[in-house]
């Protein structure tokens, strides 16, 4: 199991950055509220990550007049950091490796109590069979990505 940040997620574009920030100085943090004015990216119904969406808004107290709504993670960060669009998405999807190949700027939600996404990725294998030194590099690859693994 591993825990991961929902974060306010906008496109890395230049001109789109400065029309709320100093280019020199953009923080770690926002109230979505400041891009309320925005298209909004958000997942279908039926998504954890479009109710935590619905949450921050309701905290807020505003609902986006323009969105988008998706069905599909890796296609609502694409939109995101195409259309210069705003949405919330796990840290996995949009930090790190996955950051540098899309411009895309993420911020802690401030003001805002969000708890901990967490998420459970299993790995099965039987005992009595060897495995290939494929698939334990596969195992090394995944703890040192996520970490906080408890073999049982």
């Amino acid at each position: 199991m591993f825990t991961e940040e929902l974060l306010c997620t906008v496109s890395g574009n230049r001109g789109f950055l400065e029309k709320y920030f100093d280019p020199d100085h953009i923080p770690g943090k926002v109230n979505p509220i400041l891009f309320k004015d925005e298209v909004f990216v958000l997942l279908k119904q039926g998504h954890h990550t479009r109710y935590m969406s619905e949450r921050i808004f309701a905290d807020c107290q505003f609902f986006p007049e323009d969105y988008i709504e998706i069905s599909n993670v890796e296609t609502a960060v694409k939109l995101v950091d195409q259309i210069q669009g705003v949405s919330f998405f796990p840290s996995y999807f949009v930090c790190g490796e996955n950051q540098m190949i899309r411009n895309l700027q993420t911020f802690s939600v401030d003001g805002l109590t969000i708890p901990p996404i967490f998420s459970t990725f299993n790995i099965f294998y039987r005992e009595d069979y060897p495995l290939t030194r494929y698939a334990q590099a596969f195992i090394d690859i995944t703890q040192d990505l996520f970490g906080n693994i408890n073999p049982e």
